[in-house]
């Protein structure tokens, strides 16, 4: 029975499914973890009334794996009440956020072709989503640190689409401005630019020693969105990298993120993105 008081405790969001499922199997089996895997939506096995969804993952004997429902849509499941619905489980603190959730909503377009209505449905998701759950969640991250005497993290996982540098580099890869990523661009590199102003602030009030922010690239990945984009743009290859290799990047990368180092925009293999 895992101990949450003493367990590092990880808040993972879109782990419903492909890059956040997947990091939700790889902290699941770290000892003395817990892991709260937050999805809009969690469909239960009838059998026994688990969320069908996480049924496989095998957790650590000292670790255990808490599905907790979040939906900014509906206040009753909105990040504000976290900390209460939390607190009701036993759990008191948070030492690792990954912000992984993410959507695009009206597929991938030009410019041109993105409307309103596209901007405003990826900026709620992708920009204001991260927002909302830092809002919601800042104190039992400050009381993580406490607990643990090591700086607590809140990762995005943002995008090279969302790079402004990227849009005037050519690397030859399928990125940057080669891509029709009108408002799921435009949504990541707000969320991007936050992040950085966030951690600037946090520096300027003396938050150095309790929580560190950050963003990781995961690359293009054999997901759904990822599928998306490359019908996009044509590419019949199809996206490039695996649901298990990026997720495992993404948690190295998480894992080595420092105040010393969170001022750069990370890939998940170690590399460094414009930003």
């Amino acid at each position: 029975m895992a101990d949450h008081s003493k367990n590092i405790v990880y808040l993972v969001t879109g782990a419903n499914r492909g890059i956040g499922l997947a990091v939700i199997y790889l902290l699941a089996a770290r000892p003395n973890t817990t892991v709260l895997a937050t999805a809009r939506s969690l469909p239960t096995d009838d059998d026994n009334n688990q969320s069908s969804v996480f049924s496989s993952i095998v957790c650590h004997e000292s670790s255990s794996l808490i599905p907790i429902l979040l939906d900014e849509t509906k206040p009753a499941i909105s990040s504000s009440t976290l900390p209460a619905r939390l607190s009701s489980a036993g759990i008191e603190h948070i030492n690792i956020v990954i912000a992984n959730a993410g959507t695009a909503t009206n597929g991938f377009k030009s410019v041109f072709d993105t409307t309103e209505e596209d901007y405003r449905n990826d900026f709620e998701v992708n920009t204001l989503g991260p927002i909302r759950l830092f809002k919601g969640i800042h104190g039992l991250l400050e009381k993580g640190a406490e607990v643990s005497g090591q700086e607590s993290k809140f990762v995005v996982v943002g995008s090279s689409v969302g790079s402004t540098g990227g849009l005037v580099t050519a690397e030859g890869e399928m990125e940057g401005g080669m891509l029709v990523c009108g408002s799921y661009g435009l949504s990541k590199a707000g969320v991007q630019w936050w992040v950085m102003k966030l951690r600037a602030e946090l520096k300027g009030k003396g938050g150095e020693g309790k929580v560190v922010v950050g963003v990781v690239h995961p690359g293009w990945v054999k997901t759904e969105m990822g599928q998306g984009l490359a019908d996009a743009v044509g590419f019949r290859a199809g996206p490039p990298l695996g649901v298990e290799e990026s997720a495992t990047g993404v948690v190295e990368q998480v894992d080595k993120l420092t105040m010393e180092n969170s001022g750069q925009f990370w890939r998940w293999d170690g590399g460094v993105l414009p930003w």
